[in-house]
């Protein structure tokens, strides 16, 4: 299992900032990170 919880994060001179209060992956579980460009799904992996 994968769990991140209170996930932030934030590029240094950059006003983004990703915050994941909780994400849970359970074993064989299948997830997709979808979202326009820019939004945090590179930074996230």
């Amino acid at each position: 299992m994968i769990r991140f919880q209170q996930l932030q994060f934030r590029y240094p001179h950059s006003a983004f900032q990703l915050n994941i209060p909780q994400l849970e992956v359970r074993e064989a579980e299948k997830v997709a990170v979808v979202g326009p460009s820019g939004c945090g799904k590179t930074t996230l992996l």
